[in-house]
């Protein structure tokens, strides 16, 4: 009796983090899908605080909900991604929470992660290496290191939308930038890791080794800069 009574308020007690954690989507969606641009920030910055402040078992709990609600979330994450064009002021603070909330889903939610570099995605989320605003560039190379790393599957993505070649010419064009180039670098140190131990490893059409990937990226940058680069993370 008394280990049934403990089976019930444990299912009482993880109902009740569900709950709250429902409620707090729900209400963090709503907020999204919102007119105001004020509100919609307030949404996403509500969701990427939640998702920081989580317990282990919160965390586990999240993640079950959200594969669960992962498509109509990310559907609006990057529908708002693709209006943050203009230069004002709010568009460019929403775009910096938009990625900022991309990372943190791609980090605790794998699916999230998978869902990230989908084509039309991708090719969202390149565009914005030529933006003019040194902080959306940097932000954008912190996005797609994390949908990258422990991903075969995105990187292949990567390579077939020429990403590779976007960082590397961009590593060359904005050397004056300090932040730009560190996070181009960090960004190719993720590239060339080895894939064998990746999740979704098996899944790539044509695995791609890390001598070739290096092959690549000496091709583009020169075998000096490849050398220095592993070294320097060695």
């Amino acid at each position: 009796m008394l280990t049934q009574n403990n089976s019930i308020h444990e299912w009482q007690r993880l109902e009740k983090i569900r709950l709250q954690i429902s409620g707090f989507i729900d209400e963090g969606v709503s907020m999204l899908e919102a007119e105001s641009s004020k509100t919609r920030i307030q949404g996403l910055t509500q969701l990427r605080t939640l998702i920081t402040k989580f317990t282990t078992e919160e965390r586990l709990m999240f993640t079950v909900i959200h594969s669960q609600r992962s498509c109509d979330i990310q559907r609006i994450i990057y529908e708002l991604l693709k209006k943050c064009k203009s230069p004002k002021a709010d568009d460019l603070l929403e775009l910096l929470t938009v990625l900022d909330l991309i990372q943190g889903l791609s980090l605790i939610h794998y699916e999230s992660k998978k869902m990230a570099l989908r084509k039309h995605r991708l090719n969202i989320l390149l565009t914005y290496l030529s933006s003019r605003e040194e902080h959306i560039v940097v932000a954008t190379l912190e996005t797609l290191q994390t949908v990258l790393v422990d991903s075969s599957e995105n990187i292949q993505a990567f390579e077939q939308n020429s990403g590779l070649d976007l960082v590397c010419n961009l590593l060359k064009k904005k050397r004056q930038s300090e932040a730009i180039t560190y996070k181009c670098i960090e960004l190719l140190n993720v590239y060339l890791q080895d894939e064998k131990e990746y999740p979704d490893y098996s899944i790539r059409n044509k695995c791609v080794d890390s001598n070739n990937k290096k092959g690549k990226v000496e091709k583009l940058l020169g075998v000096s800069f490849v050398k220095q680069l592993l070294s320097t993370f060695k």
